[in-house]
């Protein structure tokens, strides 16, 4: 399986099982453990309360503790990852084109 298909099957995971409180889930392991919860926006921040991270930080350099990744934050993860592979695929086809080269 290609890098791409697999995060496009992790992408339609997540996507088709929003809504199934995991959300929720990762607050109560959050609370309970102290674990750190990536996640993108302010609100999801606030929602996991000290132990929101967002992924747009400098994370080096926290305390050493185990982590948990939010829904959201898996999905923009992927969907950036996604992208930025297709981008270089394009250049990579448009490299190969003007050198004379197939894929």
């Amino acid at each position: 399986m290609k890098t791409i298909e697999m995060l496009e099957n992790v992408r339609d995971f997540v996507i088709s099982n929003r809504n199934t409180g995991t959300s929720t889930v990762v607050l109560g392991a959050s609370m309970c453990s102290g674990a750190y919860v990536l996640c993108t926006t302010i609100y999801q921040k606030k929602n996991f309360m000290e132990n929101g991270i967002s992924i747009y930080r400098e994370l080096h350099g926290l305390a050493k503790k185990p982590f948990l990744i939010d829904n959201l934050a898996l999905l923009e993860i992927v969907n950036k990852s996604i992208e930025e592979i297709e981008e270089l695929n394009k250049i990579v086809k448009n490299l190969e084109r003007k050198n004379g080269r197939s894929s």
